[in-house]
């Protein structure tokens, strides 16, 4: 079977979850399978550091930092230009494209191509995306059009039910996410991060509005100056505004970022207390499954997908609760709750990996070749 990607999530993304789940999906599809990725320049860090377009049937041209290119959008209309030539050439059987844009309809012919659809973000909090109503629009068109769409949770699928109808519900399919966390060969590669920054809890990724950062921070902000206690988060480095949010609460000696490489993440997660996801939506939460390979136990806000995914391998609070958001964080600072917690995220994490999801994702794309092979023969 041969598979054809488009470029569009490593155009957009240096790093990101849309473009590490591709990558995973690639990297652990069957040797008996064949995928073709036409991409000619990048600054995704996933896809360079795997190698994934040497390997693929893509043009062959060497893979270039588009970083360190200045010609970076003429790079991008080239991926495009590589992208529709491979849809036209029709030497494939399923098409995935990797995000929104509808440009490949007009190419894509018979083919089939199946949609992944991480979560409805912008659908239910459109007023925190300026593209919101493009990728509203666009995300909905190439739903009716697929022949197979992948949710990455049930709460997804439910989700897309609830925004396109109930006749999507028959060809939507839930594929769990798997950790991409690198788990270091040794301890005596530990990065002494408890040394570094004393006692501290976990943040990561970004602080958009929906991801609660500032109600968390507010409710225990009293609590870390109590308990001598910090918050590490990774990201983007603190804007203007948050420092000032910070100062207002005296706590700015207490919020520390810190960007991880992959080799440090690990650690990063291993040496906190917990992690944090006070979140009000996702559609997965990959963090889930890194702070459970690192045996970190979690704090989760009770909503989306979250119980869904971490069960009783975590403790849970309402995201709007401040009475609730410092009781968690309290609560793990017990010794035997903390170890109870470790115990039940190591067995929770066996029912996720990589591998399961390319192959699950792989079935679905056998599953329409073979309706595709049944019609031609009528």
């Amino acid at each position: 079977m041969k598979i054809l990607y488009d470029t569009q999530c490593f155009d957009m993304q240096k790093f990101g979850g849309i473009s590490r789940y591709f990558c995973e999906i690639m990297k652990n599809l069957s040797r008996n399978d064949e995928y073709i990725l036409p991409c000619i320049y990048s600054k995704n860090e996933y896809l360079k550091q795997s190698n994934l377009v040497n390997e693929s049937s893509s043009p062959g041209e060497k893979l270039i930092d588009s970083l360190k290119n200045k010609f970076f959008i003429s790079g991008i209309l080239r991926n495009r230009q590589e992208c529709i030539k491979a849809l036209q050439n029709q030497d494939f059987d399923v098409f995935h494209p990797t995000y929104f844009d509808t440009y490949f309809l007009e190419y894509i012919g018979q083919k089939p191509f199946v949609l992944t659809i991480h979560d409805m973000i912008y659908e239910l909090y459109p007023e925190f995306f300026s593209i919101a109503e493009a990728i509203i629009k666009n995300k909905k068109l190439l739903a009716k059009k697929a022949a197979k769409i992948i949710a990455v949770s049930n709460q997804t699928k439910e989700d897309i039910v609830k925004f396109y109808g109930s006749s999507f519900a028959d060809k939507t399919e839930v594929v769990y996410h798997g950790s991409s966390l690198k788990t270091p060969d040794s301890a005596r590669d530990n990065v002494d991060f408890k040394t570094q920054f004393g006692r501290y809890f976990l943040f990561t990724g970004s602080r958009n509005i929906y991801k609660n950062f500032f109600f968390m921070i507010e409710s225990c902000a009293e609590f870390l100056i109590e308990k001598d206690l910090k918050i590490v988060c990774s990201g983007t480095p603190f804007s203007d505004s948050e420092k000032t949010f910070f100062d207002t609460l005296n706590i700015s000696d207490r919020i520390i970022h810190y960007f991880a490489s992959d080799k440090e993440l690990f650690w990063l997660y291993k040496n906190a207390i917990a992690f944090i996801f006070p979140s009000y939506y996702e559609g997965f939460g990959i963090p889930i499954l890194e702070a459970f390979e690192a045996e970190t136990p979690c704090l989760l806000a009770k909503s989306s997908c979250f119980p869904e995914i971490a069960s009783d391998a975590a403790l849970y609070f309402d995201p709007k609760n401040k009475n609730e958001i410092v009781s968690a964080m309290s609560n793990v600072l017990d010794k035997n709750i903390a170890a109870n917690l470790v115990e039940k995220c190591k067995e929770r994490l066996k029912d996720f990996s990589w591998k399961t999801t390319a192959e699950q994702t792989l079935n679905i794309y056998k599953s329409l070749l073979d309706r595709q092979n049944h019609v031609d023969k009528k």
